[in-house]
């Protein structure tokens, strides 16, 4: 069995959306750790993503197997091989630990012309830390949704044909 490092700065991370699906109970070693990159957030889908450039992005590091990267491929919609068919691009990076230790690992990172191109309403996270702002974007959709529904027809709504 093969053993690599993966380092999760979004919906990966524990207790966020896709950690039970992708990650829970197929993992080792884990531990806090930070990477240089930057972090924005994308209303539409509604994610957090990491872009190459200057900001520092926080997470954890995972020992995983290495044949779970094909499966982590498919979620993120990578292609090895064809970047120019791929939003994101798995790479190396070095990652320094919660201890202070550099260690190298796997990381998905957006292709920042995806962002440009894509995602004009794309905000830069300025704390770098997915986690610390995650619970206030929760709230705003929330809000947001609430808003809707109250404004007009909610999706569940269905109009009277009397």
């Amino acid at each position: 069995m093969a053993v690599t490092r993966l380092f999760a700065y979004g919906l990966l991370l524990k207790g966020m959306r896709y950690h039970d699906s992708h990650l829970a109970g197929q993992y080792g070693w884990v531990t806090g750790g930070s990477a240089e990159g930057r972090l924005m957030y994308l209303p539409e889908p509604d994610c957090p993503v990491m872009c190459a450039g200057e900001g520092n992005v926080q997470g954890e590091l995972y020992d995983i197997e290495d044949k779970l990267l094909t499966v982590l491929d498919g979620l993120f919609g990578y292609r090895d091989g064809q970047p120019e068919r791929s939003d994101y691009v798995r790479r190396r990076i070095v990652v320094t630990t919660a201890a202070g230790e550099a260690v190298e690992a796997w990381v998905y990172v957006v292709r920042c012309e995806v962002v440009r191109t894509r995602f004009p309403d794309a905000r830069f996270i300025e704390e770098g830390d997915w986690r610390a702002v995650a619970d206030e974007i929760d709230q705003k959709r929330r809000d947001t949704q609430r808003k809707r529904n109250a404004d007009g027809k909610s999706p569940n709504w269905i109009e009277d044909e009397e």
